[in-house]
């Protein structure tokens, strides 16, 4: 799913207003040995402040000037983590990332967002090695800045796809992944986020791992499972309570990086131009805007509790 988000101000009068009960106060602030979390842009500066967000992701799929352009409004030293698209035509924007990077600090990685989506995309194209085009576009991202990191978005069912096996995607490669963003497509399998963040060191053996958390009504978008049934909403409600557990324990314990939620909505849940997909929430629309804020309340009280 792409990812294009526009950020929005709300006040603060508004935004306690939103979150009340659950909210009592700001998140205590963290130390060196807290937790570090990202939304995606979109977030309220308000709310960016309030949850000590460090990071945020953004999708753009134009030329790199001109994303570079939309990284320079993001300010206050925040961390931008940049998705975009690779395709044989614009292996060498990964280049001119790099040079580009130089003038904007604030630039951390260059990264594929659904990487097996893109990856088989590649295959399909008939335009050389996909091995080789991605090699180079890595080689690219190093060329002028070194320090600049290459990263992807994996979910659970992509493991055992041939786009991740030693045939298409070689050990040598994978051990230039420098991040791996991580996401549950499906709730049910919650569960076993902890077993699949130790596919992911056994598979991305250099990269930081990142815990992505959907704090967004799913249940009319994909099935509980593969080729099952729709989530009931304590289903949807549970799942997702569980792998926020799991994502908090997992960055206490050093497992991963990041906690990364997506998609940030925070005192804007009715707001979200994506709920006009009738994929993602045909004819739910209110239900599915209460339910992401009670989802929103739910990271906001457990991020509270990790930091008290």
């Amino acid at each position: 799913m792409t990812r294009n988000r526009v950020s929005f101000t709300l006040t603060a009068v508004s935004i306690l207003s939103l979150l009340c009960p659950v909210f009592a106060g700001p998140v205590p602030h963290p130390d060196a040995s807290s937790m570090r979390i990202m939304t995606w842009v979109g977030i309220s500066p308000e709310w960016q402040h309030t949850l000590h967000i460090s990071g945020l992701r953004m999708g753009c799929s134009s030329a790199p000037q001109s994303c570079m352009k939309s990284i320079s409004s993001e300010g206050g030293g925040t961390k931008v983590f940049l998705a975009v698209l690779l395709k044989p035509e614009t292996v060498d924007y990964g280049q001119q990332y790099s040079a580009l990077s130089l003038q904007n600090s604030s630039l951390v990685e260059i990264g594929l967002d659904d990487f097996v989506s893109q990856y088989y995309k590649l295959y399909k194209a008939n335009a050389g090695d996909p091995r080789a085009v991605l090699s180079s576009f890595i080689d690219g991202i190093k060329s002028r800045n070194p320090k600049l990191q290459f990263g992807a978005t994996i979910y659970e069912n992509d493991f055992g796809t041939e786009y991740l096996s030693d045939k298409d995607l070689p050990p040598a490669l994978r051990a230039r992944f420098d991040m791996v963003h991580f996401f549950v497509h499906y709730r049910g399998n919650s569960p076993k986020y902890e077993q699949y963040v130790r596919q992911l060191k056994t598979l991305f053996p250099n990269a930081q791992l990142i815990g992505g958390v959907y704090a967004y009504d799913r249940i009319s978008y994909l099935p509980c499972l593969p080729n099952g049934q729709p989530c009931s909403v304590e289903q949807e409600m549970n799942y997702f309570s569980e792998s926020v557990d799991s994502a908090t324990s997992l960055l206490k314990q050093g497992a991963i990086s990041w906690i990364e939620i997506f998609p940030g909505l925070f005192g804007r849940e009715a707001e979200w131009s994506d709920w006009k997909n009738p994929k993602l929430c045909s004819g739910r629309v209110p239900e599915c805007a209460a339910n992401t804020q009670k989802m929103d309340q739910l990271v906001v009280a457990k991020i509270k509790q990790s930091l008290d």
